[in-house]
């Protein structure tokens, strides 16, 4: 149950204070709230919990003892510079009403960002069932995709400004010190 929680709890945060939600949520604006973003954020979420897990078969046989923890802590470095780093993108000028497009776009941003890295860092670790890892990837990214969506332009009124760099600083914090003791 530890591995759902930890799978739960860091998608939910980097997926939160990063530009995935603030995407979604300015998709929704655009699209006037339509259902078929709803439906594009469950396929995207299926596809973000699925594949880093998946993925993390092959590269968990690479990772014996100290690997392991190492690599964790990398993702979470990487992590937290890309929420220091990077901005969110403008409002797109013409979003696509397709919702195939639209849960194609949202599942390779969540896939191939920050989130996506830390739940295959997660799941390569190998220390829990790779189901419970991804069902809690699945329901954090579903959570906060859904609450971003539903509250539209609302959800730029949120502290992102301060969220964002508080998160990316404590992964980082999180990330040395998981470095640290796998190193030494």
């Amino acid at each position: 149950m530890s591995a759902f929680f930890l799978a739960f709890l860091t998608s939910a945060l980097v997926i939160a204070s990063g530009r995935d939600a603030l995407f979604v949520a300015r998709l929704s604006q655009a699209h006037h709230r339509a259902p078929g973003l709803h439906a594009a954020i469950a396929l995207a979420a299926l596809c973000f919990a699925a594949l880093p897990v998946w993925l993390a078969g092959s590269v968990a046989a690479l990772l014996a003892g100290g690997a392991g923890r190492l690599f964790v802590a990398v993702a979470l470095l990487v992590a937290g510079t890309e929420l220091l780093v990077l901005r969110p993108a403008p409002t797109p000028a013409e979003p696509t009403h397709s919702t195939v497009a639209t849960a194609l776009v949202l599942a390779v941003r969540l896939v191939s960002g920050a989130s996506g890295f830390v739940l295959l860092a997660l799941a390569a670790r190998g220390t829990a069932p790779a189901a419970f890892i991804a069902a809690g990837g699945l329901t954090g990214a579903l959570a906060v995709l859904s609450a971003a969506a539903i509250a539209g332009q609302d959800w730029e009124r949120l502290p992102l400004g301060i969220v964002r760099p508080g998160v990316g600083v404590a992964l980082l914090v999180a990330g040395v010190v998981i470095g640290w003791f796998a190193l030494f």
